[in-house]
């Protein structure tokens, strides 16, 4: 792409100038359509996941303590002076 500006640049055609400069401005109007397109189809595909998945995560978190499992809580560790030994 650098051959491509320098070439236009030194041949000092105006034509070329701007044609490269509107392919430039298409280009970056093109990614940020399709940007706001992908960032809508991911909401949409995680809103729909999160609607099929919450409710049966829900029903898991609550059960499991029903079936055994339990959460472990951290032991507290003493901090103060000459409790290591």
């Amino acid at each position: 792409m650098l051959q491509v500006y320098d070439r236009a640049l030194t041949s000092g055609s105006v034509q070329t100038l701007a044609a490269l400069s509107a392919l430039a401005i298409g280009l970056y109007l093109f990614q940020g359509a399709f940007d706001v397109i992908r960032s809508q189809v991911l909401v949409r595909v995680g809103a729909r996941l999160d609607k099929d998945i919450a409710p049966l995560a829900h029903r898991v978190a609550i059960d499991m303590p029903r079936f055994g499992f339990r959460s472990i809580s951290p032991s507290p560790i003493s901090c103060t002076p000459g409790s290591a030994r």
